[in-house]
């Protein structure tokens, strides 16, 4: 489940797994994307906390809702990734399309 909300004018969305231990659904990447053509926002955030792992079809499905972001005019970028998720994003080189931050008010921070 996606919980979203609004920090200086950047859409920070964040993943909270249902049930807890869950894992990441590549489900949850089609409901981004939803939601990001439903509010049609430039400035987004993923609060990646909650994100233990990415599959090959969710990485795919990433790069589809940055790819939709940075057409419209946007940016996005991911805040707070586990350790896993962050050596996978930059094996990828998925890094040059989805800057990686720390913390969360730095990610914020980066697209004001």
């Amino acid at each position: 489940m996606w919980q979203h909300a609004t920090l200086d004018q950047v859409q920070v969305v964040s993943w909270r797994q249902q049930p807890a231990g869950t894992g990441f659904p590549e489900t949850a990447l089609k409901e981004l994307e939803q939601l990001v053509d439903r509010e049609q926002r430039k400035r987004w955030v993923i609060d990646a906390d909650g994100i233990h792992q990415l599959s090959s079809e969710a990485i795919a499905l990433l790069i589809g809702v940055v790819r939709k972001v940075n057409l419209a005019g946007g940016s996005m970028c991911l805040a707070r990734p586990m350790p896993s998720v962050s050596a996978v994003l930059r094996m990828t080189r998925l890094t040059k399309i989805l800057p990686l931050f720390a913390e969360l008010p730095e990610a914020v921070a980066s697209l004001r």
